[in-house]
């Protein structure tokens, strides 16, 4: 599809920095938005987006695909359909960033690709890409993996538009090709959802991996009603940590006390509690990886066979058991635990910060950061990847020129 059959279609850019920020900002085009707008954004007065005003700032709601909000938003319009041109002013949290491309890309928006940077002088395309997509890299060690890529990508093309074996040249672009998922490493932060029953201890544990106090703690069970997220690293890789409320079976079909009812933020005809864990599973539904935090305290055993009743069919990253810190803890709960999870499971101290290193390497284990891959060539935008393709089904005679596009644009 021609650049301009896709923009006439529609594409959006974000002109923020991806990272976490007060707000970000994505600019729609073509003639895709008016349906996107008329699904996706409500606004006040609910008036049709082709009778919005360009140059006036409209308050809104961005829906996700059920109709439920998403984020409280902005919408500007700076030239009416057919020919749209709209932003949306998004809260800058990386979810709620990240749940808006998802959107457009699935009401068949294309991302467009970003202008090469003159920032800084490049020998060739690949080291311009690279200079243009570093603002998007959320942590110190993306940036050392993206700026050692300008050196072994392109000696990587080099040898392989002189190779002499097709056959191990196309293996070696699908190797280069199969690693340009690891941009993604860097650029969207791993959404990790702490999921276990009440008291277990996962507000503790998301502050100790965010080092520093994101989320209210209390020996009250139920204490965190909503989700909390807060960034933070996993060995160099950001990640976003989603602390929910607890999970367990008990009241959550309770109807609303009358009092509770009148309160807007509660879901209508449920108990608080319902309603909390009705946002824990959309939660858990959204996240790439969830972390299982269970109790080793004699009062967690109480609620640990309930718990593995009702939710043995979550499918954990990893399993952290907690509080193993107090005099009186269990010792180890793998037995008791179903066999999926018995080999996932980190005694921890979440409190005394103790197993964390070990818990988060399990968890990008499991997740496939492989670090080891950092040090081989990977391509790390569409452009690199489509030539290094047509490379791969193309004669010996047209592989070369295919190869050598990778190193400079036409």
């Amino acid at each position: 599809m021609s650049g301009a059959t896709t923009e006439r279609r529609g594409v959006f850019q974000l002109l923020t920095s991806p990272g976490p920020a007060a707000i970000a900002v994505v600019r729609l085009r073509g003639d895709r938005c008016g349906k996107f707008l008329r699904q996706h954004v409500r606004t006040r007065g609910k008036a049709d987006p082709g009778k919005w005003v360009v140059g006036r700032i409209l308050h809104g709601e961005l829906l996700d695909g059920a109709g439920e909000p998403v984020d409280d938003i902005l919408v500007s319009i700076h030239s009416p359909g057919p020919a749209w041109d709209a932003r949306l002013h998004l809260h800058g949290s990386p979810g709620v960033v990240r749940c808006c491309r998802e959107l457009l890309s699935e009401s068949g928006f294309a991302e467009e690709m970003e202008a090469v940077s003159t920032l800084w002088p490049a020998e060739n395309t690949i080291e311009a890409e690279a200079y243009a997509l570093l603002p998007r890299i959320l942590t110190p060690r993306g940036v050392q993996w993206l700026t050692r890529q300008t050196k072994l990508l392109s000696e990587a093309l080099r040898r392989l538009a002189d190779a002499s074996d097709i056959e191990i040249a196309r293996e070696r672009c699908r190797e280069i090709i199969s690693r340009s998922e690891i941009v993604d490493w860097f650029t969207r932060p791993l959404r990790v959802a702490l999921i276990g029953p009440p008291n277990a201890g996962k507000s503790t544990l998301a502050n100790a991996l965010a080092d520093r106090q994101v989320s209210i703690v209390s020996p009250t069970p139920g204490t965190t009603r909503d989700w909390v997220e807060s960034p933070g690293e996993i060995e160099g890789f950001p990640v976003l940590w989603l602390d929910t409320a607890g999970l367990w079976k008990g009241r959550e079909l309770q109807p609303a006390r009358p009092q509770q009812r009148s309160n807007s933020h509660q879901h209508p005809n449920t108990h608080p509690d319902a309603e909390a864990i009705r946002r824990t599973r959309k939660v858990i539904a959204s996240a790439d990886a969830v972390l299982l935090v269970l109790d080793a305290s004699p009062a967690g055993q109480k609620t640990q066979t309930a718990f593995v009743s009702d939710h043995g069919d979550l499918q954990p990253a990893c399993v952290a058991y907690n509080k193993t810190d107090l005099p009186e803890a269990e010792a180890d709960i793998r037995a008791s635990l179903p066999k999926k999870w018995r080999d996932l499971t980190i005694p921890i101290s979440a409190l005394r910060r103790t197993g964390l290193d070990a818990l988060t390497a399990q968890l990008r284990e499991e997740v496939g950061y492989d670090s080891a891959a950092l040090t081989e060539p990977a391509a790390f935008n569409g452009r690199q990847v489509a030539n290094l393709e047509q490379a791969i089904n193309a004669d010996q005679r047209h592989f070369r020129k295919h190869v050598l596009a990778c190193l400079q644009a036409s």
